[in-house]
C-alpha cells in the first residue's frame, strides 16, 4: 500500500473511528506496576525510530532484567527485530494490501489482548492506527504521545504532550519514564543492541579489494520511497568522494536499497576515484549492514535510518537535512557528529504536524534545500570533526 494513501486513510477514517471508540469506552486509570513482567511497544513508519527507542529499551532491561519485550510494527521492520537483542516476540502488520492489512491486524489484537501486558508505549508521533490499537489493549498504563491536531491521545491512561523542540531520542526516553514511574540512563554500547559480525565485515571489504589497514567510510546515498526531495545529488557524493579519497586516501563504500542502484551508477559515473570507492547497494543483509556501519571510519548520510544506526553505535555522522530538520532527527548518541540544515523559510516541510504529507513549494525547484548543501562545507566540515591528522595537501 502507497505510504501516502496509508497516511491518508489514517487520517479520513482514523480520526472519526476514534471518536466513535471513545463514545464506548475511554483509557482506565493508571495501575502501578512494581515489578512489571511484560511490555508491548508499538512503532509501525520509521525504522529509524525504532533505532531511537532502543536505548530506552536497554535501559528498561538492566533495570528490569526478567521482563519480556514484545515489539508491534510493519512486516517491513521484521529484519530489525529479528537482529536485535533486545526484542523477545514480535506481532507485524502488513501492509501489501488491504486484504493482508486487515488479517494481520486482527490477528494482532488478538494476540495482544490475551497476552495482559503491564505496560503498552505507543511510539507514533501522529498516527490514528497505533492509537487505535492501544483502545483494545489490557495494559494496566497506556502511554503514549498526545500530538496536537492528531486527535489520537483519548486511549492513553498516561499521555505525554508531544514537543516539536526536542529531539526525537529525548522524547522516546520520557516515554519510558512516564511508563515505568522512574529515571533511565541510555546504553550505548553497540553489542547491547545488535551482535556484530566483524569476520563479515572483513569478507565484504576484502570483496570490495580494500585492504585491513582502515576503515571505509560509508556513504549511504539513498532514501527509501517516502519523500525523495531528501536526497543529495548523486554527483555531490561523487565530487566529495573524490576530496576526501584524495585528502586522505580513504576507502568509500556506496549503500543503499537495491532499489537505488542507479543513484550509485550516478556516483560511480561522476566520480574520479572509483579505485577507492565500492558499489553494495542492495548486497546486505540488515545484520551485515549494521555491521558494516559499526565498523565504519564515519558515515555520511541523508535523513533516513543509518544516521540512527550509526548514532546507536556510537559511529562518526554527517547528516544531511532539508525538509526534515535535525533538531527532531539530526545525529545523536555518544559519538561525534555533523548536520548540515540550511534552514530555509519553507524548512521544515514534512513534520509530524502535517503527518509527514507535503510536496515541495519552493520557487526554486524541489530538492533546493538539499543541493544547497554544498560539497565544500561537508568536506571541510568532515576534515575538521573526524580527521585530526593534516591532509596530504597541509603537510
Amino acid at each position: 500500500m502507497n505510504w501516502i494513501i496509508a497516511r491518508i486513510i489514517d487520517i479520513y477514517i482514523g480520526i472519526p473511528l476514534l471518536y466513535i471508540l471513545r463514545i464506548f469506552s475511554g483509557p482506565s486509570r493508571p495501575v502501578s506496576v512494581p515489578s512489571p513482567s511484560r511490555v508491548l511497544l508499538i512503532k509501525f513508519w520509521g525504522a529509524g525510530n525504532i533505532m531511537m527507542l532502543l536505548p530506552g529499551l536497554a535501559a528498561v532491561k538492566k533495570v528490569y532484567p526478567e521482563i519480556k519485550a514484545d515489539f508491534l510494527t510493519l512486516t517491513s521492520n521484521r529484519d530489525i527485530l529479528k537482529s536485535t537483542n533486545l526484542c523477545d516476540d514480535g506481532f507485524f502488520i502488513d501492509t501489501s494490501g488491504l486484504f493482508q492489512l486487515v488479517r494481520t491486524t486482527l490477528t494482532a489484537l488478538r494476540r495482544i489482548r490475551l497476552s495482559n501486558y503491564d505496560v503498552a508505549i505507543d511510539f507514533e508521533q501522529f498516527a490514528r492506527f497505533s492509537a487505535f490499537i492501544m483502545a483494545f489493549t489490557r495494559a494496566k498504563r497506556k502511554v503514549g504521545l498526545s500530538t496536537a491536531r492528531q486527535h489520537r491521545h483519548f486511549f492513553y491512561n498516561l499521555p505525554v504532550v508531544y514537543r516539536d523542540d526536542i529531539h526525537t531520542a529525548d522524547t522516546f526516553i520520557s516515554l519510558f519514564k512516564t511508563a515505568f514511574d522512574r529515571d533511565f540512563s541510555p546504553d550505548h554500547t553497540p553489542e547491547r543492541y545488535f551482535s556484530i559480525d566483524r569476520p563479515a565485515v572483513r569478507k565484504i571489504l576484502d570483496s570490495c579489494g580494500f585492504g585491513p589497514e582502515r576503515m571505509p567510510a560509508i556513504f549511504h546515498i539513498g532514501t527509501s520511497p517516502n519523500f525523495n526531495e531528501r536526497r543529495w545529488p548523486p554527483e555531490y557524493f561523487a565530487r566529495l568522494a573524490d576530496k576526501l579519497i584524495d585528502a586522505y586516501n580513504i576507502d568509500v563504500v556506496l549503500t543503499g536499497i537495491a532499489r537505488e542502484n542507479d543513484i550509485a551508477r550516478s556516483v560511480l559515473g561522476a566520480a574520479r576515484r572509483t579505485d577507492h570507492i565500492c558499489d553494495l547497494t542492495g548486497k546486505l543483509n540488515f545484520n551485515d549492514f549494521v555491521s558494516l556501519i559499526a565498523s565504519a571510519g564515519f558515515l555520511v548520510s541523508v535523513d533516513t535510518a543509518p544516521v540512527h544506526i550509526a548514532s546507536l553505535l556510537s559511529v562518526p555522522v554527517a547528516g544531511l537535512y532539508g525538509p526534515n530538520t535535525p533538531v527532531l532527527y539530526g545525529p545523536w548518541g555518544s559519538g561525534p557528529s555533523l548536520a548540515f540544515y540550511k534552514q530555509l523559510p519553507c524548512s521544515p516541510c514534512i513534520t509530524n504536524y502535517n503527518a509527514k504529507i507535503n510536496w515541495c513549494r519552493n520557487p526554486r525547484g524541489k530538492g533546493v534545500c538539499m543541493r544547497d548543501i554544498t560539497v565544500e562545507e561537508v568536506f571541510e566540515g568532515i576534515a575538521a570533526r573526524f580527521f585530526p591528522v593534516p591532509r596530504k595537501d597541509d603537510k
